[in-house]
């Protein structure tokens, strides 16, 4: 019994498209069989998810806007604990 399970790609975007390296994910992505889902989470990031709406071979792109996902930072940045609160 051959399984397929869906990839997930976390965007790494600039709100308004797709950062070079996250399209090269997307399309090592596409290789794999089964269904290719992104993940585009920030802070008016409506056009960027978009972008990824328009790219052949994506099924479906979850969009998550939040006002503090514009503000989150890698870092362990005071208060913060190193961890986005979603």
């Amino acid at each position: 019994m051959l399984r397929r399970f869906t990839t997930l790609v976390l965007a790494e975007q600039s709100n308004t498209r797709l950062l070079p390296n996250c399209l090269s994910a997307i399309t090592a992505g596409s290789l794999v069989p089964g269904g290719l889902h992104i993940l585009v989470a920030g802070h008016q990031v409506q056009q960027a998810a978009s972008h990824a709406a328009s790219i052949k071979g994506v099924n479906k792109v979850l969009h998550c806007e939040a006002e503090k996902l514009g503000r989150a930072s890698g870092g362990n940045d005071e208060g913060s604990g190193g961890e986005m609160g979603i």
